[in-house]
């Protein structure tokens, strides 16, 4: 899940709706970054709503609310797309997702499918 510089660790994973997923992303430097989603709607698969906290060390929420994330996989003209829309609870939430790269990350993070795909044999 995390971009190649800060790979993720899953702690805990349960995606049914009303579920947790708790995880870190280890930095350059050993720094960790932890985050979990609460799950809200799952539909195999096709969706996945979740809201996305960023925590502290302890698994505790930061202040400026979760971002609203929802992934949609679907078939259009033969191939599979997928659609990843964030939401943001105000501006400053989402100055600061801004300011911690979150669009490089998830570049990044998201351009590792295809490899995973090939090593899955698909």
């Amino acid at each position: 899940m995390g971009p190649p510089s800060h790979p993720a660790t899953f702690v805990d994973h349960d995606l049914s709706p009303g579920g947790r997923t708790t995880y870190f992303m280890t930095g350059p430097e050993g720094g960790k970054f932890h985050g979990r989603w609460r799950v809200e709607d799952v539909e195999p698969p096709k969706l996945l709503r979740f809201a996305d906290d960023d925590t502290d060390d302890e698994g505790k929420p930061n202040d400026g609310g979760p971002a609203e994330m929802t992934v949609t996989i679907a078939e259009v003209d033969g191939t599979t797309t997928m659609s990843i829309e964030s939401r943001f609870p105000d501006r400053e939430a989402l100055e600061r997702a801004i300011e911690m790269r979150m669009e490089e990350g998830m570049t990044e993070a998201l351009g590792q499918i295809d490899g995973l795909l090939a090593g899955a044999g698909g």
